[in-house]
C-alpha cells in the first residue's frame, strides 16, 4: 500500500471520528513525519478520543515497522 493511499486512508478515519478538524493540524504533522508538540500531545491526551488517539499511534507503527506486530 502507497504511502499516500494510507493517509487518505487515515484522514477517512479521523473525519468519521468526527475529529477531523480539531486535530486536523496534528493529523498533519503524523503524516509528514514531524514530531507534535508537548502542547499537542497533551491536547491528545487530554481531549481526544480513544480511537483517534489509536489510529495516529497505529499509522506510525505500520510506517516504522510495516503491517506486522
Amino acid at each position: 500500500m502507497t504511502s499516500t493511499k494510507k493517509s487518505e486512508e487515515l484522514f477517512e478515519e479521523i473525519s468519521a471520528l468526527n475529529e477531523g478538524k480539531i486535530f486536523g493540524k496534528i493529523t498533519e504533522k503524523v503524516i509528514s513525519g514531524e514530531r507534535i508538540s508537548d502542547e499537542e500531545a497533551l491536547l491528545l491526551f487530554e481531549k481526544a478520543s480513544l480511537g483517534l488517539s489509536g489510529t495516529l499511534a497505529n499509522y506510525i507503527r505500520e510506517k516504522k515497522h510495516g503491517d506486522t506486530t
